[in-house]
């Protein structure tokens, strides 16, 4: 049996680490088809669609289609990212910035700061530097903020 509907959220949601205005300005730029125009392309503007018409990310405001393409990105980014673990052991920061796998996350919406390719490294954030997912865990934790 697949996922339910919400775990593929909490992944997209995980994985899908841009805003829409981030993923649409890094689509615009023409260094993301240098993996390629079509596929990835397409599903990053259909990302950006996604963020854009449920910002506050309520489970229950994805429709049908939504749905279909929040698992095809999950699916994707999950399969890439297990794959890609090797890359960080193999390519120098510049080569992985360069290469065609961090391109195609990227369009897909995920730039890969657990990979060092976060501001200043390669990879961006076009609004600016982000916080990883880990440092605001840490960051809430010390506050008391996590259980």
């Amino acid at each position: 049996m697949g996922k339910s509907n919400a775990e593929v959220i909490a992944l997209f949601n995980q994985q899908v680490n841009m805003t829409a205005d981030e993923l649409e300005t890094w689509l615009d730029d023409p260094q993301s088809r240098d993996a390629g125009t079509g596929v990835g392309i397409e599903s990053g503007r259909r990302i950006v669609e996604i963020l854009r018409k449920n910002p506050s990310k309520k489970p229950d405001a994805y429709d049908e289609e939504d749905m279909a393409h929040i698992r095809k990105v999950v699916g994707y980014n999950s399969r890439h990212l297990a794959q890609e673990d090797h890359l960080k052991e193999t390519k120098t920061t510049a080569e992985l910035a360069k290469a065609k796998s961090t391109i195609s996350l990227k369009n897909w919406g995920h730039v890969r700061l657990d990979r060092g390719l976060g501001p200043g490294r390669g990879l961006t954030h076009p609004t600016g530097p982000r916080e990883s997912q880990a440092t605001a865990r840490n960051r809430d934790f010390s506050k008391g903020r996590c259980s």
